[in-house]
């Protein structure tokens, strides 16, 4: 039988435990903010609309894309009275002679590891071959399948970016599928690598 003494020692190591199982959620605003204005500077140029394709195999065509910005507003809120928003940019490329579809988005969710970057490609555009993944710029995470490394001083068709982001495909096995591709910064997609070895670079109009 526990003693009177002794039950009053549990429950005040009970209390403790609860209390400290209720500590505020306090994010760390100057971070946030910080990085927010590091990470918006890859949000797409929306008023890029068209872009030239050509290819290392002779075949060029003009495509349409479509870039969109999206600001969620106040969206996350801590217990330390800090608000943050959500912020959204994504594009949508659709090929005509290369037969596949593809969906780059920056998402800011306003959180300290909610900085992340995501790819959707379908190559026969009906959504059996659709190929995913993501990265998150603080932490570094990403699919371990489809992985995402963020590169510096990168050569694309004779320019110089200072940062690029390599999606490469590991998953796709057809010749005319996609392998690897490149991102730069306000300018979307700018390389795409086949398995076949070909080369497509995608050039502002």
């Amino acid at each position: 039988m526990w003693s009177f003494k002794t039950s009053c020692k549990i429950l005040l190591v009970v209390g403790l435990l609860s209390l400290s199982g209720c500590k505020d959620y306090c994010m760390d605003s100057v971070f946030i903010e910080a990085y927010s204005e590091k990470f918006n500077s890859w949000f797409l140029d929306t008023t890029i609309t068209q872009k030239s394709v050509s290819s290392s195999i002779g075949v060029s065509e003009e495509i349409n894309v479509d870039f969109q910005f999206r600001d969620y507003g106040d969206s996350v809120w801590d217990d330390c009275d800090n608000v943050f928003q959500r912020l959204e940019s994504k594009g949508d490329y659709t090929f005509n002679v290369f037969k596949f579809i593809l969906r780059i988005q920056f998402d800011n969710f306003g959180e300290e590891d909610g900085f992340e970057f995501s790819v959707s490609y379908d190559h026969f555009r009906n959504l059996r071959n659709l190929y995913q993944s993501n990265y998150r710029f603080v932490s570094e995470k990403t699919n371990t399948v489809n992985p995402i490394k963020r590169l510096t001083n990168v050569e694309i068709g004779n320019q110089f970016f200072e940062e690029v982001l390599e999606v490469n495909f590991n998953a796709t096995q057809l010749a005319s599928e996609i392998k690897t591709l490149y991102v730069v910064k306000e300018l979307g997609i700018a390389q795409i690598i086949l398995n076949n070895g070909t080369e497509i670079q995608l050039l502002q109009n």
